[in-house]
C-alpha cells in the first residue's frame, strides 16, 4: 500500500512540474495564461480525469492547479488510512 501511495504521489508531482513549465513557456510565448480550456493548443488530445457528476472543471483554471489539488487529496487520504 505504501509503494502505491508513493508511486501515485511521484506521478502527480511529475505531472504538476511538467505542467508548470509548460504554462510558463506558453505565457512567455503567447502573453496569456495556459488554462484548461487552452490546453489543446499545447498538448495533442489532452485528457481530464472524470470527477463524477458533482465535480466540474473550470476551463479558466490552469491544469497544474487541479493536479496540485489532487496531490493534496492524496496526502489527506494517506493520513486517514495510516
Amino acid at each position: 500500500r505504501d509503494a502505491l501511495y508513493y508511486f501515485s504521489l511521484t506521478c502527480l508531482q511529475n505531472v504538476r512540474d511538467i505542467l508548470k513549465v509548460l504554462e510558463e513557456e506558453y505565457q512567455s510565448l503567447f502573453g496569456r495564461r495556459l488554462t484548461l480550456g487552452r490546453l489543446g493548443e499545447a498538448i495533442i488530445s489532452p485528457r481530464c480525469p472524470d470527477r463524477g457528476n458533482c465535480g466540474k472543471y473550470d476551463k479558466n483554471i490552469a491544469a497544474s492547479v487541479y493536479v496540485e489539488d489532487d496531490i493534496q487529496k492524496l496526502v489527506r487520504l494517506q493520513s486517514i488510512m495510516a
